[in-house]
């Protein structure tokens, strides 16, 4: 790679794309970098297992969607690992060439410091640091704990919540290296009104809102969903993305009631969380990250079990989410809310305590600092 600038900071993100948040806070952490810190920092993000692992990076997607945990705890080195989990195919993976790929790709990069946001790459990196001189750095985009974050050589921790803080550190993680920053979101939800205003500029009635970020998924027919909604007298902005599909169905609804409006692919999520009241959404992704960094209270849609459902359970027991059982479910809890304002604003208070708005300026300028 070319010779760095003088007095700049080198540093690689580590990102994932087979699940979780791990996607959106390595972009939320590249706009931070790329427009604030353009001047003073060589950026580079990459997907490990994508790039230089393929086959493992499909059996990472496919064992995350089956809620299976499909990566060790990373308190030892892989030779560790590869002894006590001979079966991973993850490790295998790794062992078998993959992490002498990504230290070579490391090597040419040569950082002052590599970000992972997901626990596989946390692993990976913090093992390579051993041998190269950059700082590992770990952002916990979990809202509760699993061991395969955790690695002695890690130097710092960033942890969306005193909890996963306490957690770490009872596992063992000195208290210095954890800082409660919030899960980094782009700065983009930092701005903006609520409530009236937005809807206003939205195009919708000033009523009780609830954003429903629809899904192709066939366990939930979110245009049935919508309908009832209605039905029952909330106002309801669906957003479907890039799937026409699921579009051309909210459509169909939304032509049979004005309380319907449907969003396609749409850089005004930040306004449509911040005009809502409460949002609904499967677990998983960014999207619940960015709600509780504007104090948008969740009904989530079923989370998968063991991975997903350990950060809902953790989000409900901080009363900042509703777990909803199926989509019939799910109406009758924004029905509830809808008509009790007290615990409504209770769960807004709640979300606004565990998201954070400044994460991604504090966990960037946090790092920089810790790499001068």
């Amino acid at each position: 790679m070319a010779q760095r600038a003088s007095g700049t900071t080198r540093v690689v993100v580590l990102s994932a794309s087979y699940g979780g948040a791990a996607h959106g806070v390595s972009e939320s952490i590249g706009a931070y970098y790329r427009t604030r810190c353009s001047d003073t920092v060589e950026l580079t993000i990459i997907d490990p297992l994508a790039q230089f692992m393929p086959s493992v990076n499909v059996l990472a997607k496919f064992a995350y969607q089956q809620a299976s945990e499909f990566f060790p705890a990373g308190r030892g080195n892989l030779a560790e690992l590869s002894r006590l989990g001979p079966k991973n195919q993850v490790v295998a993976g790794l062992a078998a060439g993959g992490l002498d790929r990504i230290a070579d790709y490391l090597a040419e990069h040569d950082p002052d410091v590599v970000i992972s946001t997901s626990p596989i790459a946390a692993g990976v990196a913090a093992e390579l640091s051993v041998k190269m001189s950059f700082a590992a750095v770990s952002v916990v985009t979990d809202y509760a704990t699993r061991d395969s974050w955790i690695h002695p050589r890690t130097a710092l921790f960033f942890v969306p919540s005193r909890d996963v803080r306490d957690e770490l550190a009872v596992g063992g993680t000195p208290w210095d290296r954890i800082i409660v920053s919030g899960v980094p979101v782009a700065d983009k939800f930092a701005t903006g009104g609520t409530g009236a205003g937005l809807r206003s500029y939205l195009g919708i009635a000033d009523r009780f809102t609830a954003l429903l970020l629809a899904t192709a998924s066939p366990q939930v027919d979110s245009d049935h969903m919508a309908a009832e909604l209605a039905s029952a007298g909330i106002q309801v902005m669906a957003a479907a993305g890039a799937n026409a599909r699921v579009q051309r169905r909210l459509m169909a609804v939304s032509e049979k009631t004005e309380l319907v409006r449907v969003f396609g692919f749409t850089e005004e999520m930040p306004a449509l969380m911040r005009g809502s009241d409460v949002l609904v959404a499967h677990a998983g992704g960014i999207a619940l990250a960015e709600a509780l960094a504007v104090g948008l209270p969740l009904v989530v849609l079923g989370p998968v079990p063991g991975l997903e459902i350990r950060n809902v359970d953790a989000l409900v027991n901080n009363g900042a989410a509703l777990l909803s059982r199926d989509e019939s479910d799910a109406v009758e809890k924004v029905k509830f809310l809808s008509s009790h304002p007290e615990r409504l604003t209770q769960m807004v208070a709640n979300a606004a305590t565990l998201g954070k708005l400044d994460a991604v300026q504090t966990m960037c300028e946090r790092v920089l600092a810790f790499a001068r």
